[in-house]
């Protein structure tokens, strides 16, 4: 059973990888917030940002656009 605690480290852990996950992009800082703002749970905000991160890398290595709105 999970415990206060192990709530709070569990969502302070989610936390630190959203801003892992959107350091030195503003732009996904921002959908961040937008997405929080419409209640959508963090753990599938981390799930749209980790897709955001590999398309945009794989874009990065294939010569593709890099960044696509």
């Amino acid at each position: 059973m999970l415990t206060t605690s192990d709530l709070e480290r569990n969502t302070k852990e989610q936390e630190r990888l959203l801003e892992e996950l959107t350091e030195g992009h503003p732009e996904r800082k921002q959908l961040v917030r937008q997405l929080k703002s419409f209640a959508v749970d963090v753990p599938s905000i981390i799930d749209v940002m980790k897709h955001i991160k590999t398309k945009t890398v794989t874009a990065y290595y294939t010569g593709q656009e890099t960044e696509q709105r």
